[in-house]
C-alpha cells in the first residue's frame, strides 16, 4: 500500500503507488506520537508480509527509503514469530524476541539499519480471535495457521513532496 517497493531494484517509484488507508495512517501517527512527539510521522508505504507455517524471512536491513530516521512501525496478527535482530554486519551478535499477535514493534534510526530476520513461525499459545463456534470460517483458519505483518514506513523526508529529484 502507498509507495510500492521494487524487490529487484530495491527502490520505490513515484509512478507506482496507491493510497494507504486513513485508519492505518492515523494508527501509525498515534503510535509514533506516543513514542516520540517530534517524529511528525506519516505512513507512506506499507509492506504486508504473509507467513505460513514453515515460512521464514532472511536477514536484511531496511535502508531503501530516502528517510531512514523515521521509524518502521510493525503490526503483527495471527501466529507468533521468532524475530532476530543483530547489528550492522552479519557477524554481530543477535538477540531473539518472541512476537505475538497484537504486538507492535517500532524500529527507528539505528535499529532499522541493523540486520534482522524471522527464522521461525511459532504456534500461538491461545486463540483470542476465535469465536469458539465455527472453526472453519476463513478468518479463524487464516489466523490459526498464518502470520500477517504490516510494516509501515515514511518514505519521504519531512517537507519532501515526491521521490522526483528536482534539477
Amino acid at each position: 500500500m502507498g509507495y510500492h517497493h521494487n524487490w529487484d531494484t530495491k527502490v520505490y517509484s513515484e509512478e507506482e503507488k496507491d493510497e494507504v488507508p486513513n485508519e492505518l495512517v492515523d494508527l501509525c501517527k498515534f503510535i509514533s506520537g506516543i513514542i516520540e512527539n517530534d517524529w511528525h510521522y506519516e505512513a507512506q508505504a506499507v509492506i504486508i508480509n504473509y507467513y505460513y507455517k514453515g515460512s521464514t524471512l532472511s536477514g536484511h536491513t531496511d535502508h531503501s527509503e530516502p528517510n531512514k530516521t523515521s521509524p518502521i512501525i510493525s503490526l503483527s496478527l495471527g501466529q507468533s514469530a521468532v524475530f532476530l535482530i543483530g547489528g550492522r554486519t552479519l557477524e554481530d551478535e543477535t538477540t531473539a524476541l518472541l512476537i505475538r499477535s497484537g504486538d507492535i514493534m517500532v524500529m527507528s534510526e539505528e535499529s532499522r539499519l541493523c540486520y534482522h530476520a524471522v527464522p521461525r513461525i511459532v504456534p500461538a499459545d491461545d486463540s483470542p480471535w476465535s469465536s469458539g463456534e465455527d472453526y472453519n470460517n476463513h478468518i479463524d483458519h487464516l489466523l490459526k495457521n498464518c502470520r500477517i505483518n504490516l510494516n509501515a514506513r515514511q518514505v519521504l523526508q519531512l517537507g519532501q513532496e515526491s521521490l522526483a529529484i528536482k534539477k
